[in-house]
């Protein structure tokens, strides 16, 4: 397995993050701790997909541990209004995983938008899946239709702001989806993981 050597533990990744990445995604430290662990679970050639990047906070950690353990990401966000947002992504991931040595792709629109791209590189399935982009119940369903049905058997769903009060669409989209052949990893702060069963 390759290591990087400037981001080799979550430790380094908080010093790496700027303090505006870690403030803009509201990404509490129990969340990076738990992220960082689930990637650990994903083989060697697999796939974790990313929706919803804005700074990069998670992606930097779905990133990091996919360059140390050779599984591929892709990651989806349309950074319509936030232009300034995709240059420091960009940059963000070319530090990550090398300008010549990187194995991600970035998909610049709504999820509904790249259906026929994520069809084509999600043909073999998902390993983990990282929800985080719109959090009203329609385009979370929407995520959960396209990319979440598409996780491997013991593959993992992973949403951001779960339980946040603000967000009760995120809820409503995932309560019924995970309702059958899914199995509860763990809450870690508002972040919700689950492991499909069948």
């Amino acid at each position: 397995m390759k290591t990087t050597p400037r981001l080799q533990n979550l430790e380094a990744i908080d010093w790496f993050l700027s303090e505006e990445a870690k403030a803009t995604s509201a990404m509490h430290e129990t969340e990076r701790k738990a992220l960082w662990h689930l990637c650990q679970e994903v083989p060697e050639g697999g796939t974790v997909v990313e929706i919803g990047c804005q700074l990069g906070c998670s992606t930097t950690i779905i990133a990091t541990v996919g360059y140390m353990r050779g599984y591929r990401t892709i990651h989806v966000d349309p950074y319509t209004q936030q232009p300034t947002y995709l240059n420091g992504w960009t940059n963000m991931m070319l530090k990550i995983v090398g300008d010549w040595d990187h194995r991600f792709t970035l998909l610049c629109g709504r999820t509904e938008q790249m259906i026929w791209e994520l069809d084509r590189l999600l043909k073999d399935g998902v390993d983990l899946a990282f929800v985080d982009g719109d959090h009203d119940e329609k385009p979370v369903a929407i995520d959960l239709q396209v990319v979440g049905s598409r996780i491997r058997h013991n593959g993992l769903l992973v949403a951001h702001d779960y339980t946040e009060q603000n967000y009760p669409g995120v809820a409503r989209a995932i309560d019924p989806f995970v309702a059958q052949g899914w199995s509860k990893v763990g809450q870690f702060h508002s972040m919700g993981a689950w492991r499909r069963q069948k």
